[in-house]
């Protein structure tokens, strides 16, 4: 097959993926549909950072997205055994997911813990069948080659350190230390590691803020935590946000409705223009990362606070947050 039909075929492929993730998201949240709503949402989503990336790359984010999307659903439910063989599908693509390890033990999910590893693992092995131990080694060698950890797209901590203290040709560092990188950049992920399990045990009440909070957490302390990959968490996201209107927002505390906005505008920055600046002036490029952990900071401080009602924000009916 030539390249141009692969690539034809994959971006089939893709589009199903993310069509069928959409469809079971509005069944799920029994969000009734209609033209208009259907364009709006489609273009408020389609038009961020976190979904033209995946366009600009054609990564596999919209084919994880149905199994996340799955496993969500499984979730909400309490189907942990499910829940987490989905994530272990995951998780054999995408190792940041392995943040959901520590979760499923500590809340003593032993089913659910052997689920996830038996689902890595039989991929795992099934990859080394189809295509040879070998392209693993070669996987773990091009690893240890990765050097840009500076890219605009890495909204994880360590592009952010990366970003401030050792640059590239296209990035200037705000202070040239290039050797902290290391250090800080490994403490720091441990940190938001630590920080979100520990955010995700005060929440684990409510299924949807806990698997965002999880999702965004392991992307903030992957060392390639890639924006693209936050359309894994569409399902999570609207199940947190509620089902009906914008009523939650007029009762919102100022300081989250502070944050949940300066991340959407910075989440609707192109991540070309950020590119742009940051080779023209002192690391503008760092823009990724708040625009990223904008999803987390709102989270946080609306649970702590509990005072946000936001239960009416897509179509007018009334919704009951699922728990675990």
């Amino acid at each position: 097959m030539s390249y141009g039909g692969a690539l034809s075929v994959w971006v089939a492929v893709s589009l199903a993926c993310a069509i069928a993730s959409v469809v079971l998201i509005a069944r799920e949240l029994e969000i009734a549909f209609s033209w208009p709503r259907l364009w709006l949402w489609g273009a408020f989503t389609i038009s961020s950072a976190a979904f033209t990336t995946v366009a600009v790359t054609c990564e596999l984010t919209f084919v994880l997205m149905l199994p996340f999307t799955l496993a969500w659903r499984a979730w909400r439910n309490g189907r942990w055994p499910s829940a987490a063989a989905w994530l272990g599908a995951c998780a054999s693509f995408k190792l940041f997911l392995l943040l959901v390890e520590p979760w499923l033990a500590w809340r003593r999910q032993w089913k659910a813990l052997a689920a996830f590893l038996a689902a890595a693992a039989a991929l795992v092995a099934t990859g080394a069948l189809v295509f040879g131990v070998d392209s693993y080694h070669q996987w773990i060698a091009t690893l240890g080659r990765v050097g840009w950890w500076w890219l605009p797209m890495n909204a994880s901590w360590q592009g952010f350190v990366s970003r401030i203290l050792a640059g590239s040709s296209h990035v200037a560092p705000l202070v040239k230390r290039p050797e902290l990188v290391a250090p800080l950049a490994l403490g720091g992920s441990l940190l938001f590691a630590v920080a979100t399990l520990a955010g995700a045990a005060r929440v684990r009440a409510n299924a949807d803020q806990t698997l965002l909070l999880l999702l965004v957490g392991a992307i903030l302390s992957s060392p390639l935590g890639w924006v693209y990959y936050l359309p894994l968490g569409y399902g999570p996201i609207l199940g947190w946000m509620g089902a009906g209107g914008w009523n939650g927002l007029a009762r919102m505390p100022r300081e989250p409705l502070y944050a949940l906005l300066a991340g959407l505008v910075l989440l609707y920055m192109p991540h070309e223009t950020t590119a742009s600046l940051a080779s023209r002036c002192c690391n503008r490029g760092q823009l990724c990362l708040p625009s990223r952990r904008a999803f987390a900071s709102p989270t946080t401080q609306w649970n702590r606070r509990q005072r946000v009602d936001a239960r009416r924000w897509l179509c007018g009916r009334p919704y009951v947050s699922r728990t675990q």
